[in-house]
């Protein structure tokens, strides 16, 4: 009956799309037109000293959220000189100046991306980029943890990288999260990085803002970087090798990191599991039921590769369900094959695992698809959005949450629950428009 009912849905979206986006794109002129008559106002600026500079995307009213005001007093202790520019309004700014040194509140049109060109804008039309070794971006697309705080700006700050994010998103086209981005003083005094700003058209369209600004942005930084090996990120596949290997047995890691597997099924981002661990195996090696008609076992030969059967253990699954460890599934194959050489079959398993999770590593936005190993192993961001998209249901967020302390973990689940999953929760056009992604 669901799959009935996502089928009519699919039907009824398709036909509504054009519909859905001609209101997105009227409303996205709407609010440029509006912008026209609205007024950029620089509350107050502080005297620029030299420092490496931080510009921070707000979207805040009435006043900044604590997890922002802790990043800030971080930035502070790390000398950073900090340009806020928010597209809301806070009620008592003159209580801003502990925080930030350039405040600017500027009209609500072109997302994030419009925030940040109003910043680089500032920094350019004052000659700030002449002086500054290192500049920083953020938003508040994403939760703050104090935990590791002060790590991720000091590796973002003391960097050799011209250009350092800190994870990277594999959907559409490979690019680097621009919610967070460390750059270097070449790079912010670039020609062709200086006029990709100046040029940049703002919008409120989601999928323009993405190719526009997030992909457009990755591209031309990867054309003015002076080798490719001067872009990266934090939490890359580098990373997350070196984690693996630094334990004291990859098998135990590689069945630990099950546990940090997202939960949610609504998005097709490739996940971590032990079923697909499975499915994998016997993709590569035969299986094949036995001689004997009787028997209701299968034969798993370890030796012969490359051929797949369809009365393969592909089918049967279901049968190693409950396990989530490596000797727990070697165990169900004992019971339910003929297994020749254990130790290689062990062998098999592990390299099956790893192979599976390099691969869900790489798939879709890393912050999303892997926000609970991310948090597991330090990083102090996490993104907002998580339950709205699908992404995660509410088991991945108590599971992210466990690494925050309680007041943390507070906060963040009043702000995540505030955004439920956008496709049972929106209807009409916005319900297609959120489908196709553009809100």
């Amino acid at each position: 009956m669901k799959s009935i009912k996502s089928f009519f849905q699919s039907i009824t979206n398709t036909a509504r799309y054009p519909y859905a986006y001609l209101v997105v794109a009227t409303l996205s002129v709407i609010s440029r037109f509006k912008s026209y008559f609205q007024h950029t106002v620089i509350h107050f600026e502080n005297t620029y000293n030299d420092q490496n500079i931080l510009i921070v995307a707000l979207f805040e009213k009435g006043e900044l959220r604590t997890d922002i005001i802790n990043l800030l007093i971080e930035a502070k202790k790390q000398n950073l000189y900090i340009i806020a520019i928010n597209t809301l309004k806070v009620i008592q700014v003159n209580q801003l100046h502990e925080y930030i040194d350039c405040y600017i509140e500027k009209p609500n049109f072109g997302r994030d991306f419009g925030s940040y060109k109003t910043g680089f804008m500032h920094v350019f039309k004052n000659k700030l980029h002449l002086n500054c070794n290192r500049l920083i971006m953020l938003n508040d697309s994403i939760f703050y943890s104090k935990k590791g705080m002060d790590s991720m700006l000091k590796k973002l700050l003391i960097s050799d990288y011209e250009v350092l994010g800190v994870t990277e998103n594999y959907e559409i086209e490979y690019h680097l999260g621009s919610f967070c981005l460390s750059l270097s003083k070449g790079i912010l005094n670039n020609k062709k990085f200086i006029k990709f700003w100046k040029k940049y058209k703002l919008t409120d369209i989601r999928p323009k803002v993405i190719k526009r600004g997030e992909m457009g942005l990755t591209k031309i930084l990867k054309k003015v970087v002076s080798t490719e090996a001067n872009i990266a990120s934090i939490y890359d596949l580098q990373w997350i090798e070196s984690v693996i290997k630094s334990a004291n047995s990859r098998s135990e890691i590689l069945t630990s990191l099950l546990n940090f597997t997202r939960h949610s099924d609504n998005v097709q981002w490739k996940k971590y599991t032990l079923k697909n661990v499975i499915t994998n195996i016997n993709k590569i090696y035969m299986v094949e039921k036995p001689k004997t008609a009787n028997s209701q076992s299968v034969f798993l030969d370890t030796n012969m590769a490359g051929i797949s059967s369809k009365d393969s253990l592909q089918q049967d699954t279901n049968l190693f369900n409950i396990t989530k460890t490596i000797d727990g599934l070697v165990d169900s194959y004992l019971k339910n094959t003929t297994v020749e050489n254990i130790d290689h079959l062990k062998e098999v398993i592990v390299e099956s695992m790893y192979a599976e999770f390099m691969l869900s590593f790489t798939s879709g936005s890393q912050i999303h698809n892997q926000a609970i190993i991310l948090a597991r192993y330090g990083c102090p961001i996490t993104k907002l959005d998580g339950i709205y998209r699908g992404v995660w249901d509410y088991l991945d967020v108590d599971k992210i949450t466990n690494n925050f302390e309680d007041q943390e973990a507070s906060d963040f689940k009043s702000f995540i629950y505030k955004r439920p999953y956008g496709a049972d929760n929106l209807h009409g056009w916005k319900n297609t428009a959120f489908m196709y992604g553009l809100i």
